[in-house]
């Protein structure tokens, strides 16, 4: 299913199968959120999708001037990161590069707020930093995985946290 009205006539379908399953002892509670969570997280990640591929891009001009650096458009690449959803994000976006640098400039990423992220989205970037600024990596990584219900590896977790 790749759009969001596919899921519109699920929903009653699934309130109908889980009803029925924690009537005839099939099921607990606990499960029965864990179902809807795993459904409204499909829901949550073709809004998302929806709304990264709706963004217009800054700007389409071929020379722009980055940190009084001049930058010259180069091509068009893909911009892909993790959301809170546990699914990965991809478009393409405008990319230039940094004359007299080595460094590259991705406008569109600096106005979703995902030049600071480490492949993840900010909120998935906060939260890895949150937990790893809280414990060992490896620690958090496994308290984000059962919290999330998806897996994040502790290396993500650090590579978030420093850059934060």
């Amino acid at each position: 299913m790749k759009n969001i009205n596919d899921f519109i006539p699920l929903a009653d379908v699934l309130v109908n199968e889980l009803s029925k399953q924690i009537n005839y002892n099939e099921i607990d509670l606990k499960q029965a959120e864990e179902k809807i969570l795993r459904f409204i997280y499909k829901i949550g990640h073709l809004l998302l999708d929806e709304v990264i591929h709706n963004i217009k891009e800054p700007t389409y001009e071929n020379r722009i001037i980055v940190d009084g650096k001049e930058a010259i458009y180069r091509d068009m690449q893909n911009l892909h990161f993790k959301n809170r959803f546990g699914e990965i994000i991809e478009r393409q976006r405008r990319s230039y590069k940094l004359k007299d640098d080595k460094g590259g400039y991705y406008p569109l990423d600096e106005k979703l707020g995902l030049d600071i992220c480490a492949g993840y989205s900010p909120l998935m970037t906060y939260l890895l930093s949150y937990f790893g600024g809280c414990e060992p990596y490896k620690a958090a990584s496994k308290k984000l995985n059962e919290a999330l219900g998806f897996t994040v590896s502790s290396t993500a977790v650090q590579n978030n946290s420093e850059l934060i």
